[in-house]
């Protein structure tokens, strides 16, 4: 074992005692967490999925508004965007693959060159790669067509008929939600 393993595992001890989080972990668990330590793998994976290491929705709201303020981006826009997308839960998974809490498309990650095991685990890299899908959108069309092009891939109004109705509800929701967030300033 190396230091890096022996650090993790005392903080393992020491954390998995609380009964608040051993109650949630099953055999598999911590039969998974002995071959992650044995063979000196990754261990988010297998904490992301138990929530008593997610980010409360404070925590996760403040880190939407520091990406988007350290992107030039307006906060309000950001939190209305990725609340409409997942509720700000990275644990979203969409009907087309769709990851995380700005639910991102397999398709745009590659486009974007975005790592999608990243995408699908870390909430500030997905927040992060769906914010910088944005602002790259806000650089080509105007918000409401940026938001729109968010959803379904296109501007509105070049959008399908049978598709407009339903991103013209997504970009009013997104809209109103942004209008909720009007206070969230960078500072």
């Amino acid at each position: 074992m190396n230091v890096r393993s022996l650090l993790m595992l005392g903080l393992l001890l020491t954390v998995t005692s609380l009964p608040a989080f051993s109650q949630r972990w099953n055999q598999q668990d911590w039969s998974d967490l002995r071959h992650r330590l044995a063979y000196n793998l990754d261990l988010k994976p297998l904490f992301s999925k138990h929530p008593f290491w997610r980010l409360s929705l404070d925590q996760r709201m403040q880190a939407v508004k520091e990406i988007a303020c350290s992107m030039g981006m307006a906060p309000s826009l950001a939190l209305g965007l990725i609340e409409q997308e997942s509720g700000f839960n990275q644990s979203a998974r969409g009907p087309f693959g769709e990851v995380g809490a700005s639910q991102v498309m397999p398709g745009t990650a590659r486009l974007y060159q975005l790592d999608q095991e990243r995408l699908a685990s870390e909430f500030r890299y997905n927040v992060a790669g769906g914010l910088t899908i944005l602002k790259s959108l806000l650089s080509q069309f105007i918000e409401l067509d940026a938001i729109a092009a968010y959803n379904s891939g296109r501007p509105l109004h070049a959008s399908p008929p049978q598709v407009q109705e339903k991103v013209r509800l997504y970009v009013a929701s997104v809209l109103a939600r942004k209008e909720k967030y009007e206070e969230a300033r960078c500072d």
